[in-house]
C-alpha cells in the first residue's frame, strides 16, 4: 500500500493541537464539561474540517416530502456541508444549528444568505419555539450528546404535528475497530482513570436504544436500519484521521500527552496492519421517523 500523503508527524500534529487551543476544559459538572470539550474540539477543526472527507452529501427523502412553506432544521450542520442539500429542497426557510462558533463560521461562507438562518446552540436546549418545525435533519451528531433523551424530547417538542425527523450517527458497533481499539487502550494508559471522562465525550449508541428513546419521546418509526461498511486502510491514515477527530479529546491532554499518544497509536496501528492495510469499517444507524400525535 502507499503511504498516506495526509499523514503527519506526531509533533506536527501535536503543534496543531496546542497552537489553536484556547485552553483546558476544567468545568466539574460532567455535562457541562461536555459540552464544552466538544465546543472546543471542533473550534480547533474548523478550519480544515471536511477538507479531505469522501463522505457523500445526504439528500433529503422524497418520501418525506419537504414541501414549499416548510421550516427545516439542521442538528449539528457544522460547515454547513450536510445543509447544503437542504438549499434545493422547496423549504423555505433552513436553519442550521451547532454548539461551535468556529463550524458556524465556515457555514456562512458555504451556505447562501437567503432562506438559510445559522444559530450557535444546543441540541438538549433547543432555542426555537413549540412546533416551529416540519422536518429534522442531523448527520453524525447526536453521538457527541450526553442525553439522547432530551435530545429526543427536544425534537419531539419543537417539530409540528405530523412533522418528520432523519437522522444518521454512528452505533456502537463502530467502536470495536482495530484503531479505535488502540486509541483507548493507549489513552487509558496515559491518562488513567481520566480515560472514562474522556472517552465519553463520544458515546455512540445501539440500534435498539435509538429506537427506545425515539418511541419513548413519541415518534412513530418510519424506517430504522444500520449500515456495515468493511475496508483495508493505511494504517498511518487511520491513525491520523482518528486523531483528528478526536481533537475534543486531544485538546484536553498536556503537550506531552499528545505526543505520546500520537505516537503511540501510529506504532499500534502499523504493527496490527498486514499487507493488505489494517481493518476497518464504518458503522452508522439511520432513523426516519414521523410526529403523529400531539
Amino acid at each position: 500500500m502507499q503511504r498516506s500523503p495526509s499523514a503527519v508527524s506526531s509533533s506536527q500534529w501535536t503543534a496543531l493541537i496546542t497552537s489553536t487551543a484556547p485552553g483546558y476544559v476544567t468545568d466539574t459538572q460532567p455535562a457541562a464539561h461536555a459540552r464544552k470539550a466538544i465546543r472546543l474540539g471542533y473550534d480547533i477543526r474548523a478550519k480544515d474540517f471536511g477538507a479531505n472527507s469522501s463522505h457523500q452529501q445526504p439528500t433529503v427523502p422524497k418520501d418525506f416530502g419537504v414541501k414549499s412553506g416548510d421550516v427545516v432544521l439542521d442538528i449539528g450542520c457544522g460547515t454547513g456541508r450536510s445543509t447544503v442539500p437542504l438549499v434545493a429542497s422547496p423549504a423555505s426557510q433552513i436553519v442550521g444549528l451547532d454548539l461551535s462558533r468556529g463550524m458556524l463560521k465556515r457555514a456562512l461562507e458555504t451556505l447562501p444568505p437567503t432562506r438559510t438562518s445559522l444559530i450557535e446552540g444546543d441540541a438538549e436546549v433547543l432555542p426555537l419555539g413549540d412546533t416551529s418545525i416540519d422536518h429534522i435533519e442531523s448527520r453524525r451528531a447526536l453521538s457527541h450528546l450526553p442525553d439522547q433523551c432530551t435530545v429526543f424530547q427536544e425534537m419531539w417538542r419543537v417539530l409540528r404535528l405530523g412533522g418528520t425527523l432523519d437522522i444518521t450517527q454512528f452505533g456502537d458497533r463502530i467502536l470495536g475497530r482495530p484503531i479505535e481499539r488502540i486509541f483507548r487502550s493507549v489513552l487509558r494508559d496515559i491518562t488513567g482513570a481520566r480515560a472514562t471522562t474522556l472517552l465519553g465525550l463520544f458515546r455512540p449508541p445501539s440500534i435498539g436504544s435509538i429506537e427506545a428513546v425515539s418511541r419513548a419521546a413519541g415518534f412513530e418509526t418510519v424506517d430504522l436500519h444500520a449500515t456495515t461498511t468493511h475496508r483495508r486502510v493505511d494504517p498511518e491514515r487511520a491513525a491520523h484521521s482518528l486523531l483528528l477527530a478526536t481533537t475534543y479529546i486531544c485538546a484536553q491532554l498536556d503537550t506531552a500527552q499528545q505526543t505520546s499518544l500520537a505516537e503511540q497509536v501510529r506504532v499500534a496501528a502499523k504493527s496490527q496492519a498486514d499487507s493488505d492495510g489494517l481493518a476497518d469499517w464504518t458503522y452508522e444507524i439511520r432513523l426516519r421517523a414521523r410526529k403523529t400525535v400531539s
